[in-house]
């Protein structure tokens, strides 16, 4: 079967079964102030979902109490242009405690608010992606709107080109396999 056909059909099975099972809304959380237009989701639900639907997420790590966090609300909250690119990922909210403590989620510090990105298909952290621009010190520290949509952007082009290497390796496989195929037939 092609991958693109046993990708869809799992996309179906899951579409199906998730919400049967009662599992649609375990895993979403509010907007937390960043706006209730996305579809946010926990960590963990939202690493599930992104895994799940083959898609990049980015994760937004946050605090209430933190006075840059709060700027950065309305920033994201008031973004067309994000909320726009938002589509084409799963979006994690996470808050507070909600932090993950394992030491790959803080790839150059605990200071927040921090943005990542996360290669859903590949289950990978995107580590290359950082604020361009930004403080060298803060790698993944965005405050404004358009070093995010800079790096929403390329997540996107990462895991399009990772996308595109793993079709044309499956290309390069199907026509060795069928000229093996085909040279097997006339030796018959």
């Amino acid at each position: 079967m092609h991958p693109s056909t046993l990708m869809l059909l799992l996309l179906l099975l899951l579409l199906v079964v998730d919400p049967v099972c009662g599992g649609a809304n375990v895993s979403r959380v509010d907007g937390r102030g960043f706006g209730e237009q996305f579809e946010w989701f926990s960590f963990e639900g939202g690493l599930k979902e992104a895994e799940a639907r083959a898609k990049p997420a980015m994760i937004l790590i946050h605090k209430s109490w933190c006075g840059a966090c709060r700027a950065l609300k309305p920033v994201v909250s008031g973004s067309t242009s994000i909320e726009q690119l938002a589509k084409e990922f799963v979006m994690i909210n996470v808050e507070d405690q909600e932090e993950p403590t394992d030491a790959a989620w803080h790839v150059d510090g605990s200071y927040i608010p921090r943005i990542y990105f996360y290669d859903g298909e590949h289950g990978e952290l995107l580590t290359e992606i950082e604020c361009e621009g930004g403080n060298a010190k803060y790698k993944y520290f965005h405050s404004s709107e358009e070093t995010i949509v800079k790096s929403m952007r390329k997540a996107l082009a990462v895991v399009g080109k990772r996308k595109e290497q793993e079709e044309a390796m499956l290309t390069i496989l199907n026509v060795k396999e069928n000229s093996e195929g085909q040279a097997s037939k006339e030796e018959l």
